[in-house]
Parts: structure tokens; sequence; C-alpha cells
């Protein structure tokens, strides 16, 4: 069993976006960031969850066109079920039809020397912190859903 505690989800995004900002600063990648403030803790491990977001920004960095990349990060908080969400949007090539459906699966790749397990990975952290994850691709643009619920166990 893994170690959960308290996490700020807001510092934990922060923290990984500067980490992929660092790694893709080349690529001069715009990143706009909307925190809401009133977010309340999860209980998760922190580890976990940095490799969740550094993932999903990561790949979202790789799909943005070279110096125009945008990519977009809320966090809101919703009454109902699992109220925490956590969007991640970016201006890159979308999700082929063709990977849609098994996108959470090991192995599934569109990338050249891709290995095909980051979003199954991110997956299984998000299943371990009994969150969900959806995705849509619309227009080339793909925005990642990831909710969980308050501080529980």
């Amino acid at each position: 069993p893994i170690k959960k505690k308290s996490t700020n989800l807001n510092q934990v995004i922060r923290n990984s976006k500067d980490s992929i900002e660092a790694i893709f600063n080349k690529k001069r990648i715009i990143f706009i960031e909307n925190y809401d403030p009133s977010l309340p803790n999860i209980y998760g491990n922190e580890n976990q969850l940095t490799q969740l977001f550094v993932n999903l920004l990561k790949n979202s960095a790789e799909a943005t066109e070279e110096n125009n990349g945008i990519i977009k990060i809320t966090t809101r908080y919703v009454h109902g079920n699992l109220p925490i969400k956590v969007f991640i949007e970016d201006n890159g090539i979308g999700i082929p039809d063709e990977l849609k459906e098994n996108i959470f699966d090991a192995f599934v790749t569109n990338k050249i020397n891709g290995k095909g397990l980051g979003l199954s990975i991110c997956a299984k952290i998000i299943q371990s912190h009994s969150g969900t994850i959806e995705f849509d691709t619309i227009n080339n643009k793909t925005i990642f859903k990831v909710m969980f619920d308050k501080l529980s166990k």
C-alpha cells in the first residue's frame, strides 16, 4: 500500500509544471494557469501525484507545435461527486481516432520512440487515489480532465 497524506493538489501541479517548463524551455510553451484557491486538499501520495501531472504535462508539451505551444492548467472545486477537477488542455496535434478507445492501456502510443506507458501509469495512479480521468479532442485541442474526491481515505 502507498502512503497517503493530506496533499495540496495546486502545489503538486505547480511543481510539476515548473519541471516540464524547465525541460521544454526551448519550445517556448506558454502555460496559462488558473488555480482555484478554494481547492481542498486530497488524501494522496505526493510523489505519485507529481508523476501523474508530470506525465500529463509532458504529453501536452510534446504534442504542441514548435514555438506555438499553449497549455492551459485549471483546477476547480465543483460541488457533487468527485468535486476536485483538474483540466489540462493543449493546442497540440490531438489524439488520433484509432488510439482513443485504448489510450490508457499499456504500450499504446503514436510516438516514434514512445513506450506507451505514460497514460497507463496515470490511469493506475488516479485509480489508486479513487479518482477518474477523461479526455476529449476537439479541433486538435486535447483536454484531459482528472477528478478526485475531497480529503477522504
